[in-house]
């Protein structure tokens, strides 16, 4: 995602909602962004309030972050993926979720993940 790109806005309440939601569960909302301004990715987390993990692949602490889109194979933002708790991606899309109204689509896939999952015992 990208701080100037509107499709990858209007999902930002999506992400933000899936990682409150689902914040007592084995689940991690982490985003990538390829902004080459850092700070403005700080100003957008701080304006719009993000509470999950932001990576940004212009951040100079973690050089190895600019190799994510490539390594995933990004072609273009915003691009979902769903990891599996063994780090296979199970699901890959580009475009809004919110624009497409494929919010639900998400959910059950995420559900059918979480069913996967056994509870860990403490």
């Amino acid at each position: 995602w990208a701080t100037w790109c509107p499709h990858c806005r209007v999902d930002v309440s999506l992400m933000k909602s899936l990682a409150a939601r689902y914040q007592q569960q084995p689940l991690q909302v982490i985003t990538v962004s390829v902004d080459r301004d850092r700070d403005a990715v700080k100003r957008f987390i701080r304006e719009h309030e993000v509470t999950y993990p932001v990576i940004s692949t212009a951040d100079p602490q973690q050089p190895a972050a600019g190799q994510l889109p490539a390594l995933y194979g990004v072609q273009g933002i915003p691009a979902y993926y769903l990891v599996d708790a063994d780090g296979v991606i199970v699901s890959r899309r580009s475009g809004s979720y919110v624009e497409s109204r494929a919010e639900e689509e998400l959910e059950e896939m995420i559900r059918e993940l979480l069913a996967d999952v056994s509870p860990v015992s403490h």
